[in-house]
């Protein structure tokens, strides 16, 4: 944050002024991502609305960060969080963290190509009732090969049961804009979503976004 006061020139060269000039310290008029007031704080409202959500809040630590927040944030210890046998690392990572009960459900598999696919609404209903007291299901959609699900069904199976469901859409921050394209996680009932941003529509590496409604 010093806007590039001490920096090896070759390197001040290679970026440009410009560049430096942005990187600043934490004041009023930048705003803070731990408790914003200012600029982020309205960027983040005009996110909420954009993609749907009652509330947003943005990730520099990836989507990995973002959805080890979103458990963490809804999880406790020795309770059951209901997830796919495909999911990134980050979520495990956030099942131990926060010291839930991973149980487990199986996606369906594409044997022609050999990739898994995605979990049915069936999949979703048989594991809660075989696990009625789960908090949460957490879902990946679409997953990291494009394969989307009937999520609006899961959502309402997932309430049904009075469970919460987060949803994995790293590769999905583009859904909301085109008709054409499957279902938001927001749209369709999510109640908490991380997602990409970085990845499909367009931001700087690590940055991301977690939606939250209710």
């Amino acid at each position: 944050h010093k806007k590039g006061v001490g920096m090896a020139k070759k390197f001040l060269d290679f970026v440009g002024k410009n560049v430096l000039s942005m990187d600043v310290t934490v004041f009023q008029q930048v705003d803070s991502l731990h408790k914003p007031t200012g600029p982020i704080k309205y960027a983040q409202e005009l996110a909420a609305e954009a993609f749907g959500a009652d509330a947003t809040f943005f990730s520099i630590h990836g989507t990995s960060g973002a959805i080890q927040a979103m458990i963490l944030s809804v999880m406790g210890e020795e309770e059951k969080i209901i997830v796919p046998r495909n999911i990134h690392k980050s979520v495990t990572s956030g099942i131990i963290l926060s010291g839930a009960i991973p149980v487990y459900m199986q996606p369906e598999i594409d044997k022609n190509i050999g990739v898994a696919l995605n979990v049915t609404p069936e999949t979703v209903e048989r594991t809660l009732k075989e696990h009625p007291d789960a908090k949460a299901v957490l879902i990946i959609n679409p997953t990291y090969y494009g394969v989307s699900t009937d999520i609006v069904k899961i959502a309402e199976i997932v309430h049904d049961y009075g469970a919460i469901l987060m949803v994995d859409e790293a590769h999905g921050p583009h859904l909301k804009f085109n008709e054409k394209l499957p279902i938001s996680a927001m749209e369709a009932g999510a109640d908490i979503c991380a997602q990409s941003t970085h990845k499909i529509i367009g931001s700087m590496t690590q940055s991301s976004m977690l939606h939250v409604k209710g």
